[in-house]
């Protein structure tokens, strides 16, 4: 149907792929249907669909611009290269299409031609090329025939398809996957090899032949799914993707590693999907408060913590995430739908009744599969026994569950770690949780300094203060030399009262790289936290956007899928992985990711600003201008939103606003915040101001001071002028300037 071109664009200084459509298609299309078509498919966005940048005409030629996808090959090139897949692998490849599918499909878009071909394989994922392009070679729901390009493949195509059925809907992508499926798991399509007229000839006069025929070792459920999808009678086949998906999921073995992202793990092969629900899986839904006594939510909130955290530790059991399981508190869903939801064999559900000194809880073990309770049992404990309790709990379903009582490293767990033996402390430390989950930052940090207060040893409390003075400075709430002293006090307190607490590596991680600027150390325990704590999603997006932000892109996105993988349903996760992206200056890829944020919760803060910094990276200025604005209103006006809004405002030639917010941040009452200023000042072009301000902020251990390096784009002038160069050399940052400036050539 096309020719495809490597090409630069240079509106926005980036590398695309260009196809253009063969002369005889693009002079029965008119330039107003082609565009049409190309913006209903450029309205999808889905991480593992390839977008459509533009299109346009030129001359008697039509065209439609891509991006690039550096060192990516078809799934075509990966059966040929080493011919049938491992089962597993394969049905993980058609989980990803199939969902993206779905997606597509619930927005009325069809893609028409699914084949090796149009799926590239980007680091081991799966990404959906061409997506509606098909239909470009339809005139009124037809077929286009005078030109001789047949619209789809015979191989992959489904017998209404090949009729010229003006009628075809999803089930004609669901036959093309099944035969897809079909290839990648017997080395060759349903209906063979040979000429176009040979494989139709097949399709219409002899049933599909069974995919056991061509490979023994395939599991029941997979051949029945694949067969289902490939009737010739549409209405037999699944009636949505997302159908197939689940019944191919079955298929998958119990023992793919999930957590990994390594290069040849399943995580990093295909990060966006879930391993299989077997038999030790389960989901911790948040306890129930009886008494809606709001004093006594956080309580509730912190065993569900505990027990996640705990179970998480044990070995061979899958645990579904924090977020994944509270992203259904107080919707109403069903047992039954959450645990199908996030694929889990297992539903723990309970509730927690205070009376006085006493508390009540009751639990149940729930099977999905059959509906069955498993396991059932109500605990009366005073609140001094609430340790024991929780060690009882999470023992008690570990051993209804069947599993070893050790971790994965081969340490018996004897109960629920958590650091202290003070229980009004231990307390402080579930509300400070609770209030940092809900946002509220302040009341957090008070908890957490009341805890160490009166425990001094509380790892766990001090790595909350360090994360808080980290974030705090970062949003610039907080003057940087007061959260620089603070925050690396705090950082290093955690470390030296429990080094193998997850938690306190990623908190020294996580503080050097916003304040600290060690980035060799700030590496070094972000890795430590996620091998103490591989399930945690977001020390894996830490992690992506450390590698994104000291140059190493290949293995950033590989975090990130993992990240993805471990917290599908988190905005933050969703944000961190596309602030990565940001600073791997792939926009799209970034705007790829919050969106997905975006549709989880629509107000997140970090999906807000970070949509605004992948426009301003485009150079979008009134894109980034409208997202930013979103976020100062969102945030109630912290500095850094401010500051970006300014930025932009100052881009767009809007003079007053910059220097309304300059003047807000550098006569704070807390004191300035020079690198917030720095940015603003390049905004308006004032490169002799913002430069002395860069080099304070630098010594200052402002976050700030590295944001021209950040977003290159928008930060070039400073990034290109050498006294800027040599005061990031002085601190100590000539490798990581070196690195960014790299990305720019």
């Amino acid at each position: 149907m096309a020719s495809v071109y490597r090409a630069i664009d240079l509106r926005h200084d980036r590398v695309v792929a260009i196809k253009v459509l063969r002369p005889e298609l693009a002079s029965s299309v008119s330039l107003e249907r082609f565009n049409a078509e190309v913006r209903l498919t450029a309205s999808l966005q889905h991480p593992h669909i390839l977008p459509l940048h533009d299109s346009g005409g030129a001359g008697d030629l039509l065209f439609y611009v891509m991006p690039f996808v550096e060192g990516a090959r078809t799934l075509r090139g990966r059966i040929e290269a080493s011919g049938p897949m491992p089962i597993d692998e394969a049905i993980e490849v058609a989980v990803v299409v199939g969902r993206a599918l779905d997606y597509a499909h619930k927005r009325g878009v069809i893609h028409r031609d699914i084949k090796p071909e149009n799926i590239l394989m980007s680091n081991g994922v799966p990404i959906v090329a061409d997506f509606g392009i098909a239909r470009i070679a339809t005139a009124d729901g037809t077929r286009v025939t005078g030109t001789g390009i047949s619209v789809g493949t015979p191989s992959y195509m489904s017998p209404e398809q090949a009729e010229g059925d003006p009628g075809v809907d999803a089930r004609t992508d669901i036959y093309a996957l099944g035969a897809m499926l079909f290839e990648m798991i017997a080395g060759e399509a349903p209906f063979g090899s040979g000429t176009s007229v040979g494989i139709l000839k097949r399709l219409f006069t002899e049933p599909a032949p069974p995919l056991a025929s061509r490979r023994s070792d395939v599991p029941p459920s997979v051949a029945a799914a694949v067969a289902r999808a490939l009737e010739k009678q549409k209405s037999l086949r699944f009636a949505t993707a997302a159908e197939f998906v689940l019944a191919l999921r079955v298929g998958l073995r119990t023992d793919a590693p999930e957590t990994t992202g390594t290069p040849g793990s399943t995580s990093g092969r295909v990060g966006a999907t879930a391993a299989v629900a077997d038999e030790r899986s389960v989901a911790v839904l948040p306890l129930v408060n009886v008494g809606n006594d709001p004093e006594h939510d956080y309580f509730c909130d912190g065993m569900t913590d505990e027990l996640i955290t705990t179970l998480s530790r044990l070995r061979g059991v899958r645990v579904a995430s924090r977020t994944s399981v509270f992203s259904f508190k107080g919707r109403g869903a069903t047992v039954e739908d959450i645990g199908r939801a996030l694929n889990v064999a297992y539903v723990l559900e309970g509730s927690v009744r205070h009376a006085g000194s006493r508390v009540r809880i009751s639990a149940q073990l729930i099977e999905i599969r059959t509906q069955h309770q498993r396991w059932a049992e109500r605990f009366d404990r005073n609140l001094d026994d609430v340790f024991a309790l929780q060690d009882e709990l999470a023992l008690t379903i570990a051993d209804a569950l069947s599993v070893r009582l050790s971790t994965a490293g081969g340490d018996e767990i004897t109960g629920v770690r958590r650091g202290t033996e003070s229980l009004p402390a231990y307390e402080l430390v579930l509300k400070g949780r609770y209030f940092w989950n809900q946002r509220a930052l302040d009341k957090a940090m008070g908890c957490f300094q009341e805890a160490v207060r009166l425990d001094s040893e509380f790892a766990q409390a001090w790595a909350g203060l360090s994360d808080g003075f980290s974030f705090l400075s970062y949003y610039g709430a907080l003057p940087p030399q007061v959260a620089f002293d603070r925050g690396r006090a705090a950082a290093e307190r955690a470390v030296a009262a429990d080094a193998q607490l997850p938690e306190a590596q990623y908190a020294r991680g996580l503080f050097e790289l916003l304040l600290g600027h060690d980035m060799e150390l700030s590496g070094r325990a972000l890795r430590h936290a996620i091998e103490l704590g591989p399930r945690h999603g977001g020390s894996h997006a830490t992690l992506c956007q450390w590698l994104a932000f000291t140059g190493d892109v290949s293995t950033s996105h590989r975090e990130a899928e993992t990240a993805l993988h471990l917290e599908p349903l988190s905005p933050l996760v969703a944000a961190t992985v596309g602030w990565a992206a940001v600073l791997s200056r792939e926009p799209d890829r970034a705007e790829r990711f919050v969106r997905r944020g975006l549709e989880l919760d629509a107000n997140a803060l970090p999906c807000l600003w970070t949509l605004g910094g992948a426009h301003l990276e485009r150079g979008n200025v009134a894109e980034a201008l409208d997202w930013f604005g979103r976020a100062v209103a969102r945030s109630g006006r912290l500095p850094y939103m401010v500051a970006l809004h300014a930025h932009a405002a100052a881009v767009a030639g809007d003079d007053a606003t910059a220097r309304a917010a300059l003047l807000e941040i550098t006569t704070r009452a807390d004191g300035p915040r020079p690198g917030l200023a720095a940015w603003i000042h390049l905004g308006l072009g004032e490169l002799e101001q913002a430069i002395p301000l860069l080099s304070q902020a630098l010594a200052e251990h402002d976050p700030h001071a590295l944001t021209p390096l950040a977003m290159l784009h928008a930060g070039r002038a400073a990034v290109a002028d050498a006294r800027y160069a040599d005061a990031l050399t002085r601190a100590g940052l000539g490798e990581l300037y070196r690195a960014r400036t790299a990305l720019t050539s």
